[in-house]
């Protein structure tokens, strides 16, 4: 399962999403399937939204930040992982 969870200590704290192209789609895609075959609900905190450092991607729908439930660290990393395998 995807949730979109924007972040709790911005203004701001749903998830945008400016731009949603096929990177988009790709990427989201792949999290679900992730999040499925572990049963761990991926969150999606950021995109066009929230505080970000100077020159990042996002704002221009380059940018995803996800995120496990629970935040433990063998999903974060296995998640990570899946995502540059695919």
């Amino acid at each position: 399962m995807l949730r979109f969870f924007g972040l709790p200590y911005t203004s701001d704290p749903y998830v945008r999403i400016t731009n949603f192209d096929h990177k988009t789609a790709i990427l989201l895609e792949d999290a679900n399937e992730w999040s499925r075959i572990n049963k761990v609900t991926v969150d999606i905190n950021a995109i066009d939204n929230g505080i970000h450092g100077e020159g990042t991607l996002h704002g221009k729908s380059l940018a995803w930040d996800l995120d496990t439930d629970g935040d433990r660290l063998g999903d974060l990393k296995s998640l990570s992982e899946y995502l540059k395998e695919m």
